[in-house]
């Protein structure tokens, strides 16, 4: 698949998770995002496999607490940045935590 398109395909499940989100339960919505997380790892995108591990855990663990639009918001960036650098990550995980912080 072109890169493009891959990101483009990403983003989109990204954008339903967002939408759907609300009326999923935790197990559900974990279901959804390791599906996220797959597309992501066959695709090489490592920025989108660390975020989307990311909300997973933040949803196991905070469940409805979860700062879920910051996690979403970072999800997408990561999936727009493809296969990204090794720093893409890393920032994208500190953006989360200064919005979750604040």
């Amino acid at each position: 698949m072109e890169l493009n398109t891959a990101q483009a395909n990403l983003q989109q499940a990204v954008a339903a998770l967002a939408r759907d989100l609300p009326q999923l339960d935790t197990q559900d919505a974990c279901a959804r995002i390791a599906w996220l997380r797959r597309e992501a790892m066959l695709e090489g995108f490592t920025p989108a496999v660390v975020m989307a591990d990311g909300l997973a855990d933040a949803l196991k663990r905070d469940r409805r607490r979860t700062p879920v639009a910051a996690w979403l918001d970072a999800l997408t960036l990561a999936a727009g940045c493809g296969r990204g650098t090794p720093d893409t990550a890393p920032a994208l995980l500190a953006s989360v935590g200064v919005r979750y912080a604040a």
